[in-house]
């Protein structure tokens, strides 16, 4: 058997009726070939799919065709024209003569990752116009006395959504029917970020507006001449006339006409993605737990010089705003 290949070999023994990974792995053995776990595993596939394993060797070398340069740039084209291709679908539509295995490599080569599709908030052609006059209006605003504020809510028995594993022993997490969930409220500013203020029962404008109060007090404490100002959308429970009649006694500075549905040009949404990371690695299961460590996240993130790169991004935000025409931005 030594002058056929390993995949002669699999072919020969699977029309043999040798079908499963040990009894195939155990003959090649025998016949001194040999071959990986994780290679055998994908070749049992083809062989289980298909009926044999095809040697996509060239005849000579015994090498698997490599991509050229202009199979490299079709690849490109086809790639930022229709990122959901996969390298299987790749070769068949450039109709590539190599394996789906130098694919791989050139696209990660390339910078190209397979990562989740992020849901992303869809716009009005409305909205987007909102978000050009805003950009319009504040691109060249000094941000550095401004603060950002915003709500954001997490549950307890949160975890990461993918990692690598082992087909055979996949990693389970159990999830609650019903999961408690804190909901959560802050603000942050160049100097730094107020307390994080964590509860349970819903938001509304009377609830809101003791909220602000609290924040306020720390607002006041990191910019001692009280000048600044603050930045919240337009949330039914920041535009309530209780908010509004509150917003005036104190006199306070709001950024007015906030763009609806624009995470992406607010800064503190990156806090609160940092910090949904952050916990999800923990795998916290009660609420006691989760708030601690949401406390000691916020605290240890919402530092002047971790929050000066964010703060600092806001001109560039509004820039890429205006430049798209009032369309989803990458930040």
């Amino acid at each position: 058997m030594t002058s056929y290949t390993t995949n002669d070999a699999l072919n020969i023994l699977y029309k043999c009726g040798i079908r499963t990974h040990g009894t195939l792995k155990m003959h090649l053995a025998i016949g001194s070939f040999k071959i990986s776990d994780s290679a055998l595993w994908a070749k049992l596939v083809d062989l289980e799919k298909n009926g044999f394993v095809e040697d996509l060797r060239q005849t000579n070398s015994g090498r698997k065709a490599m991509l050229t340069e202009r199979d490299k740039g079709r690849i490109i084209v086809l790639m930022d024209r229709d990122p959901e291709n996969n390298a299987a679908e790749i070769k068949s539509k450039l109709k590539l003569k190599c394996s789906t295995l130098p694919i791989r490599n050139f696209l990660k080569e390339s910078g190209f990752k397979f990562l989740r599709i992020i849901s992303v908030p869809r716009l009005t052609t409305d909205q987007k116009e909102e978000r050009v006059v805003f950009a319009r209006r504040h691109r060249y605003d000094d941000w550095s006395n401004t603060f950002f504020l915003d709500e954001s809510k997490f549950q307890v028995g949160s975890h990461l959504r993918s990692c690598y594993q082992r087909p055979k022993s996949r990693r389970t997490a159990p999830v609650d029917k019903f999961p408690q969930k804190l909901n959560l409220i802050g603000m942050i500013s160049l100097r730094g970020g107020t307390r994080l203020i964590t509860f349970e029962q819903n938001l509304t404008a009377i609830y809101f507006v003791e909220f602000l109060e609290d924040l306020k007090k720390d607002a006041d404490k990191l910019y001692r001449r009280k000048k600044y100002r603050i930045v919240m959308d337009g949330d039914s429970k920041h535009t309530a006339n209780h908010t509004q009649n509150y917003i005036k006694k104190e006199g306070l500075d709001v950024v007015g006409q906030w763009p609806a549905n624009s995470p992406d040009l607010n800064p503190i949404e990156n806090i609160w993605g940092i910090m949904e990371k952050e916990i999800k690695k923990l795998h916290i299961m009660n609420k006691n737990s989760l708030k601690i460590h949401l406390n000691s996240i916020w605290r240890r993130i919402t530092t002047p010089k971790r929050l000066k790169p964010l703060i600092d991004s806001i001109e560039e935000r509004m820039k890429r705003a205006l430049a798209s025409k009032g369309s989803k931005i990458d930040y």
